[in-house]
């Protein structure tokens, strides 16, 4: 995007999610958005207070711009348009990831997710209007943390690190920006990859045969005894355990566990 007027290209049906999405964004950091749509976004309606603005209301707003020009205009090919267009592209790829990477993170040993490969069209380059010729082209990334600007190629493998790898994250959900920008600062910069000392990995390793030593004693020593194995799920233990540890520093004063009966 340029940082001119407003390009109306912007209003084509299509970037309707777009535009709310940056809308958002602007919101809680108007920096964090292009010149020209902060310029547009300062213009709309707004009440005293700037946080209790409606977004049926924006949203309406920006429907009606949509249908006025589909109305009034015809569609723009040149290639400035077309650059914006790819621009989009990549925004809209990065929230692709960000919505489905957990369904295609390589988190089944046995490979029986078969939706995986159904899921995986959600995120090619097709779906947005870019392609491979596009691969070493710069865009803008600002809704990425860690990353001001990128070309396709690195923008891609960034994606595929952090959210098609080892670990599936899903927090799409999140109807709360700041929890959800909060979760994606934490999340994108590290692609994937925590930054854990071989101290840690040890003592992550101790807690996991602690946890597999008990389960094989309570076996042994009542057998026949119904009870919920944790066979499967010994990390649970070295997850609950870290958090505890943790929340000492949290100034948290209390930690209630919920578990299933007789568990």
């Amino acid at each position: 995007m340029t940082d001119g007027p407003l390009d109306h290209t912007l209003l084509d049906g299509g970037n309707l999610v777009y535009l709310e999405e940056q809308f958002e964004t602007y919101l809680q950091r108007p920096s964090a958005v292009e010149p020209s749509l902060k310029e547009y976004f300062d213009a709309l309606p707004k009440t005293e207070k700037f946080g209790d603005i409606s977004h049926a209301e924006i949203k309406h707003k920006f429907k009606t711009l949509i249908m006025a020009k589909a109305a009034t205009s015809a569609p723009s090919t040149g290639p400035a348009d077309s650059q914006e267009l790819k621009q989009i592209g990549v925004t809209q790829l990065i929230n692709a990831y960000r919505a489905r990477g957990h369904q295609i993170a390589k988190i089944d040993p046995l490979g029986r997710n078969r939706k995986r490969s159904q899921i995986m069209r959600e995120v090619r380059l097709e779906e947005y209007g870019l392609s491979a010729a596009d691969m070493d082209t710069t865009f803008k990334t600002p809704a990425m943390f860690g990353l001001e600007q990128a070309t396709l190629r690195e923008i891609v493998s960034r994606l595929e690190a952090t959210y098609a790898g080892s670990i599936g994250y899903e927090f799409m959900y999140v109807e709360n920006f700041t929890q959800k920008e909060w979760l994606q600062s934490r999340i994108e910069p590290m692609l994937g990859r925590g930054e854990t000392s071989p101290d840690e990995k040890r003592w992550l390793l101790q807690r996991i045969t602690a946890a597999e030593g008990l389960e094989r004693h309570l076996h042994t020593k009542y057998v026949g005894q119904k009870r919920f194995s944790l066979e499967g799920g010994e990390s649970f233990i070295v997850i609950l355990s870290e958090l505890v540890r943790l929340s000492n520093y949290r100034n948290v004063l209390e930690v209630v566990v919920g578990m299933a009966h007789r568990g």
